[in-house]
């Protein structure tokens, strides 16, 4: 994919009457909420059908004689996410570039992220790597040098990145600091300051208030309230004191600011977290989840809400960059819905069980 954290502005005009075109045509193709419940009551065998007779007919075709079962439907969902995030980098130019690309460098992150934890928890180079998002052969270079045998455990993984140079910098100096915050850090505290790092770069991005990133930037400020809003009910839920949660929140959101934050971490009661949110845009999608005192429920609420939010602002600015944020988060979620359809098929779990992962 390409870190491009050190990208210069772009110049050039953006072509958002095309490219917003373009990911229209792309939306409508993404699957509807019936057909998740359809596959809830099927087979794992006949998800895989279903998924063929779709957008993902060309990769299932392509890699049905190397793999069958979850690794068909896993490898193809891989491949055509890859294809698709290249393809929409492709028809962007000008500005949009700009803001299209420093969006996705999120799943560089997000890589680093699953690098991480297979190197902790002992997993393979394969499996690790069926994990991946990798557009092209410079980023699937870079991350075979992390996952080599000889670099071992976590420890072997900001070793590796602080030799590397480049890019890796970037994801080093985030690592370091997390263990500066904590003698032993743990897998949580290094994803939450990648995800800081992340969010602090691409705010640099969006930093202009006028013009085309104006909208942009106020939706990224969303994402911010859900990311931090999500960390504090984690923690809150770990116990752990208020001096180490705050320097890991990510700051610069739209709703809430630190105080609101704090507020909520101290809350006697989710039903007292839910009061507190009644006081920003979340808290009405967030009430039944807080209900349920399950924090994957909450978190999927969240993310539900995100949803809506991206939808909602590509509407109030159709000729900008966010119907294509909007179409690249709702192609994310696709993804993220059929992997844990197929999973959860594997796994013999219930129908409802499953459903409850789902974000439809």
């Amino acid at each position: 994919m390409g870190l491009r954290l050190f990208r210069k502005t772009t110049t050039g005009t953006s072509n958002y009457a095309y490219a917003t075109a373009r990911v229209r045509a792309k939306k409508a193709k993404l699957l509807p909420r019936e057909t998740y419940l359809k596959m809830l009551k099927i087979s794992l065998a006949e998800v895989t059908q279903v998924i063929r007779d779709t957008d993902y007919q060309e990769q299932v075709d392509a890699l049905s004689s190397k793999f069958e079962g979850i690794d068909l439907i896993e490898g193809a969902l891989n491949v055509n996410e890859e294809q698709t995030y290249s393809q929409v980098r492709g028809f962007v130019e000008g500005e949009a570039k700009e803001l299209v690309g420093a969006f996705l460098d999120r799943h560089d992150f997000q890589d680093i992220k699953v690098v991480l934890r297979g190197k902790h928890y002992g997993a393979s180079q394969e499996e690790i790597m069926k994990e991946l998002l990798i557009e092209d052969r410079e980023e699937f270079d870079f991350l075979r040098r992390l996952l080599a045998d000889d670099v071992k455990g976590v420890d072997g993984v900001i070793e590796m990145l602080g030799e590397m140079g480049g890019k890796a910098r970037v994801y080093h100096s985030a690592l370091k600091r997390a263990e500066e915050r904590r003698a032993e850090a743990t897998l949580s505290d290094y994803e939450d300051e990648l995800d800081r790092t992340y969010y602090q770069n691409l705010l640099e991005v969006v930093r202009a208030d006028t013009g085309a990133k104006k909208p942009f930037r106020r939706f990224i400020e969303k994402e911010i309230d859900i990311v931090d809003l999500l960390a504090v009910l984690r923690y809150r839920r770990a116990q752990l004191p208020w001096d180490e949660v705050e320097p890991v929140l990510v700051r610069g959101g739209r709703d809430l600011d630190i105080g609101d934050l704090r507020r909520i971490y101290e809350a006697p009661s989710l039903d007292d977290v839910a009061t507190e949110l009644h006081a920003t845009s979340i808290g009405d999608d967030l009430d039944a989840a807080l209900a349920t005192g399950s924090l994957s429920r909450v978190d999927i609420a969240a993310r539900t809400h995100l949803m809506d939010s991206a939808s909602g602002f590509s509407h109030m600015n159709p000729l900008s960059v966010l119907p294509i944020i909007d179409y690249l988060l709702r192609k994310r979620t696709e993804v993220r819905n059929l992997r844990a359809i197929a999973r959860g098929k594997q796994a013999g779990l219930d129908e409802e069980t499953i459903q409850d992962m789902l974000i439809i």
